[in-house]
């Protein structure tokens, strides 16, 4: 939550200042020095392109482990999918790894990835260590197309392991002069790839590695300065007799005092008493997650509304980073939306080292004295990355009785052995009551249609039409009765208009060329006029019969269910 020093209910380009303290360096003393997932890994152990989110059709996904100081152990790599609040084991790799070891994991694509959230699970010498990673779909707003394929792919299966070997430090620049992070006997360095350099990247949060090795025989000071605040020194020993040089890994937790946000500088050095000085500056990676919006109604959608009531939305936005998530820009703007285009919106400052990087408000909304029978209220929020989180929403009922209904009418025959038809009638509808025992409503369909001859002496002529499949809007009426046991009699139920327009294409083939096309539309369909719903709803397939030359199947399905509301 902001707080009161950083509130803004306008449009805003100051961010909120970090919080006092000071950003700590910690010694990483474990053998898992850190755990990342990229596209690839190459042949001297870096990481190429890490990221948190995969695309169905990437080739694969490589888990990276930074093995710390071990006595020679094997690694194990888990691979779970995340289904139903539940981990589901995909696989596992055992890796026999030794210090400073980059070992590695692949899940290779099978097809296409099944979009979701995935974890693996690295193990060692005691430690264990989770890193998550999800496969979303390319288009958010997925079509039933888009929703086929993501059940149509599949986890990541197993592919290659193993374990890259890190060479003993030389602490001499690439070019074999001193420059930077070089310098005789010392060099710095850290991020993704753990190794000596000018610039690093560091893509998972919440620390930030800082690497020294140390071949003088002189004690090294290290210390970070994060947006000008700088880390107590710590210190880096030098060889000794028994050994030809020190190495060790910190981790730097950049708040409090200094900054968590996205692309954020870390500047590190290491001295050595001399005066030789080498020094190093790290990038805090994207954001390449979403934020998170939810809203708590009062009162509740369960409860029948009126016409000039007041609905309080609560609203609570978060941007908050995990350990092993990406680094989070913060909660730019928050809305609540309604009908008739209603909308409220806050835009939020950013907020470096705010664990919540978000944003709670409570607006309210009042209903219009002649309410539609029903509508919805959303609440929506995007962070300074400009992703966007999935909507809130809620969907209120004014009218005595409200139904939702599906109907689903099918066939794929073959006539005679020669007609084969495919058909598929897909509707979407509500109904509810209005005053004198009448029904109004409204129905999306969707309609396709082909037929071809699979035999005979036209075998390979066929119609099909264009656009497939047909989709439209339609309007329903009708009458209903309540009946002393709760069920409705509904009658004269309608729908209009017919489909929209379409072109029905004849394709003919030589010895029968009756190719053409000619506009046509299709009738509206509910799969009922008059029908009687029991209280507790109505879940009715409808098997339909074949004729004595048809094979195949043909069947109906229709659903009706009451919205129950308190009064």
């Amino acid at each position: 939550m902001i707080r009161a020093t950083c509130i803004v209910l306008a449009v805003s380009t100051l961010a909120c200042q970090s919080r006092g303290g000071q950003p700590e360096l910690t010694e990483v003393t474990g053998p898992i020095v850190d755990i990342l997932v990229a596209a690839s890994i190459d042949s001297r152990g870096h990481v190429i392109d890490p990221k948190l989110t995969f695309n169905p059709a990437d080739p694969q996904v490589t888990v990276v482990v930074h093995v710390g100081k071990v006595t020679g152990s094997l690694l194990k790599l888990t691979w779970y999918q995340q289904k139903t609040g539940r981990d589901q084991k995909i696989f596992e790799h055992t890796i026999d790894v030794s210090s400073r070891d980059r070992a590695f994991s692949v899940g290779k694509n099978p097809g296409t990835l099944f979009a979701g959230n995935y974890k693996v699970t690295a193990t060692l010498e005691g430690q264990t260590r989770d890193i998550r990673f999800a496969v979303a779909q390319q288009n958010a707003a997925a079509t039933a197309a888009n929703a086929a394929q993501r059940q149509q792919g599949q986890p990541p299966a197993s592919g290659g392991s193993g374990a890259i070997p890190q060479p003993t430090p030389n602490v001499a620049s690439p070019l074999g002069q001193p420059s930077g992070a070089f310098a005789p006997g010392l060099c710095i360095g850290g991020g993704d790839d753990d190794v000596c350099g000018v610039e690093t990247s560091d893509s998972n949060a919440d620390t930030v590695l800082i690497y020294v090795s140390n071949e003088s025989p002189e004690v090294a000071t290290v210390k970070a300065v994060v947006n000008g605040v700088s880390t107590n020194p710590r210190t880096v020993q030098g060889r000794s007799r028994t050994t030809s040089f020190s190495e060790l890994d910190w981790k730097l937790n950049p708040c409090p005092g200094g900054s968590d946000l996205p692309g954020t500088q870390i500047h590190a050095y290491a001295t050595l008493p001399s005066g030789r000085s080498v020094s190093t500056v790290g990038t805090l990676g994207e954001d390449t997650t979403l934020p998170m919006v939810s809203a708590t109604f009062d009162p509740p959608p369960s409860r029948k509304i009126r016409g000039g009531q007041d609905i309080k939305i609560a609203v609570d936005a978060t941007d908050e980073k995990t350990p092993g998530g990406s680094w989070q820009s913060g909660v730019q703007a928050v809305r609540v939306t309604g009908p008739d285009s209603w909308y409220r919106e806050i835009d939020v400052p950013q907020q470096p080292c705010d664990p919540k990087k978000g944003f709670d408000h409570t607006w309210t909304y009042t209903v219009p004295p002649n309410p539609p029978p029903s509508f919805e209220l959303c609440a929506q929020a995007k962070d300074y990355a400009k992703h966007r989180a999935k909507d809130s929403c809620a969907t209120f009922y004014t009218a005595l009785h409200y139904w939702k209904g599906t109907y689903e009418e099918t066939e794929d025959t073959v006539t005679t052995g020669i007609t084969h038809i495919s058909r598929n009638l897909s509707v979407t509808f509500s109904l509810w009551s209005t005053s004198n025992g009448h029904l109004e409503g409204e129905a999306d369909f969707k309609w396709s249609f082909g037929e071809d001859d699979v035999a005979g002496p036209c075998a390979g002529e066929s119609i099909s039409i264009s656009p497939s499949p047909v989709k439209w809007h339609g309007r329903l009426t009708g009458q209903f009765t309540q009946r002393a046991d709760g069920s409705v009699a509904m009658s004269n139920v309608k729908a209009t208009p017919d489909s929209e327009a379409y072109t029905s294409i004849a394709h003919g083939v030589p010895r029968c060329p009756n190719s053409g096309q000619s506009t046509a539309t299709t009738d509206r369909f509910l799969g009922f006029t008059s029908i009687t719903v029991p209280k507790v709803g109505l879940d009715e397939p409808r098997p339909m019969t074949l004729g004595a030359n048809e094979i195949g199947t043909r069947s109906k399905h229709l659903t009706i269910t009451e919205q129950a509301l308190q009064q």
